[in-house]
């Protein structure tokens, strides 16, 4: 089915980026993909080309290094220390099949490497999950729901096929935190796209951890208005009484 093809697409788009984000220690996603290949023969096949986002970026090795972790993680194996549970999560619901018309198997090849990701990948990824975690002696966190606020910069959005989601960059916990909202939201999310904003909504928990995974979206609030800003100009006597070494009138 088209939407099952979609949803594992943005999966995929949506767990690179945690990686890539563990990898760079960045916030601000690097790497794209475009489409080189796309066959609807059995079983279907789509090619993705890794390219830059920003200038004098190569995208080759935390690709390479991305692949790595996901290999391991889909054999059971443990991965690099900068993989946390909450990534190894995002690997077994990659792997997982939701309903019958979602795909059996998800197989990603790069160079000489080969990954399958099946029932039997979506179990070794949860079992590696709930083994960390305990390594770290995690709280025995468990699945609910809340209301409640998120703050973060708004990214991703997917606005077709009735599928209405935003991805949120909170400044801590989580690297990112999926979130869907409704249609009267539609105009409020184009306006605040890649700004920080505060969320409010109904927040949805699982065992991985105390952070939320989802959020239903009711309110958008921006946290930057450049009308609200400082100007430079209200810095003035600051620094009055301070000396600074001769420069040359360089520019």
């Amino acid at each position: 089915m088209a939407r099952a093809l979609v949803d594992k697409l943005d999966r995929f788009l949506l767990t690179f980026g945690g990686f890539e984000r563990a990898y760079l220690k960045k916030k601000v996603r690097q790497t794209d993909f475009e489409v080189v290949k796309l066959s609807h023969n059995s079983p279907a096949e789509i090619g993705l080309n890794p390219t830059p986002r920003v200038p004098n970026y190569a995208p080759e090795p935390v690709v390479r290094w991305t692949l790595q972790q996901w290999d391991s993680i889909a054999k059971g194996e443990k991965p690099d220390p900068a993989v946390d549970d909450g990534l190894i999560g995002d690997i077994a619901t990659l792997s997982e099949r939701n309903d019958p018309t979602s795909f059996a198997a998800f197989v990603v090849t790069y160079a000489e490497r080969k990954i399958t990701f099946d029932d039997r990948a979506h179990n070794n990824a949860k079992t590696l999950r709930a083994a960390v975690a305990a390594e770290r002696r995690a709280l025995p966190w468990a699945k609910g729901q809340s209301l409640g606020t998120l703050t973060g910069e708004m990214r991703d959005v997917i606005d077709s096929n009735d599928e209405r989601q935003i991805v949120i960059l909170p400044p801590v916990g989580p690297a990112s935190v999926r979130c869907v909202f409704p249609e009267e939201l539609r105009e409020r999310v184009r306006e605040n796209l890649f700004r920080f904003v505060r969320i409010t909504g109904l927040l949805h928990y699982d065992d991985s951890g105390p952070f939320p995974h989802l959020v239903e979206l009711d309110e958008i609030v921006p946290l930057e208005d450049a009308d609200a800003r400082p100007h430079f100009s209200e810095a003035r006597g600051l620094f009055k009484d301070s000396t600074y070494p001769d420069r040359p009138d360089i520019w």
